[in-house]
Order: C-alpha cells, then sequence, then structure tokens
C-alpha cells in the first residue's frame, strides 16, 4: 500500500477503487493487530474488525476482471459450489433422519440418575 501511495500518490491512488478498498483493508487489519496485541490475548469485543480480513478474498475479482483464465476458474468454481451445496443438502437430510431414528429407537428406554454420579441405566435392565 505504502509503495503504491507512494508511485502514484495520494490522488492517484484514492482514485482506482481497487487501491482505495484495499486501503481501508489494510488500515482495518493494522487497527485489530495493534487492539489485539494490546489487549495480550484478552477478548477485547472487536470481532468485527477481524471479519474485513475476509474480505480480502475480493481481491480475487481484481484478478479476474484482467486475466481470462483466472474468470474461466472462477466460474468452474461457482460450477462447483453449487453441487457441492445440493450434497450439503443431502447429507443434512441423512443426518436428520439418523437422529429421528436414534430418538424414536432410544426414546423412554434410558433413565439418567439425578444425583451426582450421574449413572445412566437400561429400564430394560433387571439390576
Amino acid at each position: 500500500m505504502l509503495f503504491k501511495i507512494y508511485g502514484f500518490g495520494i490522488k492517484g491512488y484514492v482514485r482506482d477503487p481497487f487501491n482505495s478498498f484495499d486501503g481501508t483493508l489494510v488500515i482495518f487489519s493494522l487497527i485489530d493487530l495493534t487492539i489485539s496485541t494490546l489487549s495480550s490475548g484478552g477478548s477485547s469485543g472487536i470481532g468485527a474488525l477481524s471479519a474485513f480480513r475476509t474480505l480480502r478474498m475480493l481481491r480475487v475479482v481484481k484478478l479476474a476482471t484482467k486475466s481470462e483464465h483466472m474468470l474461466i476458474l472462477l466460474t468452474a468454481i461457482v460450477k462447483t459450489l453449487k453441487t457441492v451445496a445440493y450434497f450439503c443438502l443431502l447429507l443434512f437430510l441423512y443426518i436428520f433422519i439418523s437422529a429421528l431414528l436414534g430418538m424414536e429407537f432410544y426414546a423412554y428406554k434410558v433413565k439418567v440418575d439425578n444425583h451426582d454420579d450421574y449413572n445412566c441405566v437400561w429400564k430394560n435392565n433387571p439390576t
């Protein structure tokens, strides 16, 4: 960022929207890094600042506009994500149905002691 500001000048740097975006991300990252260093690992309640780090992924859009091969690669990734979404939906349905079956098979068959030892006792067990 500093090299670009030195090379283009402040007006030239701000004129490009991607440079402004990058500059904003760098400033937020530096603020987040400074606050996390000063707080020495404690939670300072500034998780929103660290969320701006994920916006760095939007820099790929800048590359896609300049490279045809990168645009083809991003298109393939989007198509793959659609397929993965269907797989995740099927996986969720499988887990949900398995949970329902488990509740149906084991419902009211386990008695939990409410004392401090938390022993689980099967109701069908004669002991």
